[in-house]
């Protein structure tokens, strides 16, 4: 992963089919940053940055107010920070992060330290003060959680968990998609190991790395696959809590020309979200044009093109290359659609 900033991109940048290289409309290079990861917003417009870290990094949170002025101090420093103890068992490489009902979750990947990672909930009363809060509740199981990296829940309140693998780790295997029930989480606080009440698992699955539903209520996961090129595929509605479904939708990489050379249009991706018109939008961690100092992309695939089935290489409708030198991309992995700034 890289050093880096959180960016906001809007306007034109975000309708225009084709390539462009596009330029953030602000940046946030909070110095409290090293090695962000997820980016999510509360009800309150308040800005809520995952950092992975060098060590077992932290959870940040910037006011909606300090948002909005990013124009005239680009790096501010964050409202409240929320780190480890010590022990590696509170905040541990956290990548997505995501509000339910306004409880924060977070995916630990425990990148850092041996494996398993862990996934935990703040209550609203845990998030106005930095320091090292122990979370409201903690989900684990060394038996089957390795590396988990998104969290993101369905209409119904049940959790899916996207596990990286050991892939995470340099090593060979495969990670999942873990699902667990509302019913089997509900009221649950502090540390708990529990089983999943299925696992989605397709044969092509590698090294999930995040996971959105799109307005029907089906599930689609964009996938590392081994850090090379990777994949983005769709569960239905109907199999996600039957555990071992297949995916009915794959997305493979494909070429496209850019202002660098050729690119790689699925290369690692970190990020998955729809936005309000069902247009399903990733990150590409990597790009094939690193020698030349691009960072990775931002890709688009619109509503029409998601009805598609089986296995394709379909060019993304919007491709936001990274520029030489990382100046708007460099390795992004979350994203989010937030308040304008």
């Amino acid at each position: 992963m890289h050093t880096a900033n959180v960016t906001e991109f809007k306007g034109a940048t975000l309708n225009i089919p084709g390539v462009s290289v596009p330029s953030p409309v602000v940046t946030n290079m909070s110095p409290d940053f090293e090695d962000p990861a997820g980016i999510t917003f509360d009800s309150s417009n308040n800005q809520w940055v995952s950092v992975c870290g060098i060590g077992t990094g932290s959870i940040t949170e910037f006011a909606a107010s300090v948002v909005k002025d990013l124009a005239t101090t680009p790096a501010p420093g964050a409202n409240v920070v929320l780190t480890d103890d010590g022990t590696g068992t509170l905040v541990n490489c956290p990548w997505s992060l995501t509000f339910k009902s306004g409880n924060l979750w977070a995916a630990n990947s425990n990148k850092n330290t041996a494996p398993p990672g862990f996934v935990t909930e703040y209550l609203p009363t845990q998030l106005t003060v930095s320091g090292d809060p122990t979370p409201n509740f903690t989900l684990t199981d060394p038996t089957q959680f390795v590396s988990p990296t998104g969290v993101v829940f369905d209409s119904a309140r049940d959790l899916f968990v996207a596990d990286f693998g050991p892939e995470q780790f340099g090593n060979a295997g495969r990670g999942a998609v873990w699902v667990f029930k509302a019913a089997t989480i509900a009221g649950l606080t502090g540390t708990n190991t529990i089983k999943a009440d299925a696992k989605l698992f397709d044969s092509t699955t590698v090294a999930p790395a995040n996971g959105a539903f799109d307005p029907r209520g089906n599930l689609w996961v964009a996938d590392c696959t081994g850090n090379t090129t990777g994949e983005i595929y769709k569960f239905p509605k109907a199999v996600l809590t039957t555990g071992a479904a297949s995916a009915t939708t794959i997305f493979q990489s494909t070429s496209i020309t850019t202002a660098n050379g050729t690119e790689n249009t699925i290369d690692c991706p970190g990020g998955i979200v729809f936005d309000v018109q069902g247009n399903l939008w990733y990150t590409n961690s990597l790009s094939n044009q690193t020698a030349k100092g691009v960072g990775g992309a931002v890709g688009e695939f619109s509503a029409s093109q998601l009805s598609a089935t089986g296995k394709s290489t379909p060019t993304p409708n919007i491709f936001l290359d990274g520029s030489p030198g990382g100046a708007n991309f460099d390795g992004p992995i979350g994203l989010t659609f937030g308040p304008p700034v």
